[in-house]
């Protein structure tokens, strides 16, 4: 039997043990565009090999065309096209009309919460098991600053209980986002409660967070960021937070992760086939300018190996009683430990620092640490655990100052 759960602006439509809802397309403006040139380049990618081979096979010289061997043009071209253009265009394709026109339908079932979308012959599908969810984000547009018509927008995105996340609405209306914010747990909890056996969600489990508006707006954080591996321990006496390490690749983006696995994949190629051919003096030219290639390929990914490696192994201590402060940190090249008498310290804040490409496109970045400031302090200020998110930063920084009572 369905029922209807009516909301401000969502309809929320109950079939037996599930709950839908339908998101209404307000998409922004802004989020058409990548979809517009992704539709563009996928016509481009079909029609301009197509548009060559026509040309050629219809106005192409006399003596080519009579050739008895031209004649399986037609096939091998279309084999070609099979093989990867076409693939790639439709696959382009797919993605363009699911951003512009595709449907949208959240829906909770007793084990899954899941994002359908829609759009003619396509569709896309991202879950996520109830007993992994740790709770909600509202997350901001980073391009906030350079476009304003993203002001009053706003992502919702569901945070696993190990950080990953999936996102459930990108640069919606505030709105609506606020209202599946506050709704979706309770929908949550109703659903699986229906039947215990398979096991209740409570909705006061789900946590709900709400990232700073701008890049340089630090918020007060008194619950720790869902989805953080951070460790709190607190004996009454001293509040021990521990950093632990990361891993290989775990900060990695997934374009990081891909550039480097094509650098890889390179330098197999380079040590399994260009190296053997040098050594046994079969490389046509230069020999030094392929030595050249294999130093820098090897020296390359040397570097990117040692980075992410050295990230992985970071890790760290915060403690604070009563009369200090310490904060340890240490990682595969170096380490630092400094201890803070309480009455000598004047600040402890997330320090934003803005980065400014030289160039034409003048593109801004932005990262961040904890910064502790000491009358007491005359070397280098340390730039604390930078590789901590900012919200991790702004929950440990509220955490110290509740403890020192800190302004």
């Amino acid at each position: 039997m369905l029922q209807n759960y009516k909301s401000d602006h969502i309809v929320w439509m109950r079939d037996g043990g599930s709950a839908n809802c339908e998101i209404p397309q307000l998409l922004s403006p802004f989020a058409k565009i990548p979809a517009a040139l992704a539709a563009v380049f996928s016509v481009f990618l079909v029609g301009v090999p197509t548009l060559f081979f026509s040309l050629l096979y219809f106005f192409g010289p006399k003596e080519m065309v009579e050739d008895p061997g031209f004649a399986m043009a037609p096939q091998i071209f279309l084999g070609f096209m099979c093989l990867f253009p076409l693939p790639v265009a439709i696959y382009i394709l797919r993605w363009a009309g699911l951003i512009a026109f595709g449907k949208t339908t959240i829906r909770i079932d007793q084990k899954r919460l899941a994002l359908i979308t829609k759009f003619g012959p396509f569709w896309s599908t991202r879950k996520c098991k109830l007993n992994e969810l740790g709770g909600f984000r509202i997350e901001f547009s980073q391009m906030l600053e350079a476009n304003k018509h993203l002001a009053g927008r706003s992502s919702l995105v569901a945070v696993r209980k190990d950080g990953r996340s999936v996102h459930l609405l990108r640069a919606y209306p505030d709105q609506i986002v606020n209202q599946l914010a506050d709704e979706l747990p309770l929908k949550i909890e109703a659903i699986t409660g229906l039947n215990p056996a398979s096991g209740r969600v409570d909705a006061s489990s789900l946590g709900s967070e709400v990232q700073a508006v701008g890049p340089t707006e630090v918020l007060s954080r008194l619950d720790k960021p869902i989805g953080s591996n951070l460790v709190i321990e607190d004996s009454g006496y001293e509040l021990i937070i521990r950093i632990p390490k990361q891993g290989f690749l775990k900060k990695a983006s997934k374009a990081g992760k891909l550039v480097m696995a094509g650098f890889m994949l390179a330098e197999v190629f380079i040590l399994g086939l260009l190296v053997p051919a040098l050594i046994a003096g079969k490389v046509e030219g230069d020999p030094a300018a392929g030595w050249v290639i294999v130093v820098v390929f090897t020296l390359i990914n040397i570097c990117v190996v040692l980075y992410n490696l050295s990230e992985g192994v970071r890790r760290g201590t915060l403690r604070v009683t009563e009369s200090q402060l310490t904060l340890e940190e240490a990682g595969l090249f170096s380490s630092n430990q400094q201890t803070w008498q309480v009455d000598t310290i004047d600040s402890v804040k997330v320090k934003i620092d803005r980065h400014e490409r030289v160039g034409e496109d003048g593109a801004v970045s932005y990262s961040c640490h904890l910064a502790v400031r000491s009358r007491m302090d005359i070397e280098e200020e340390v730039e604390w655990f930078d590789n901590l998110e900012k919200s991790e930063l702004e929950w440990m920084v509220t955490s110290i100052k509740d403890r020192l009572g800190l302004e």
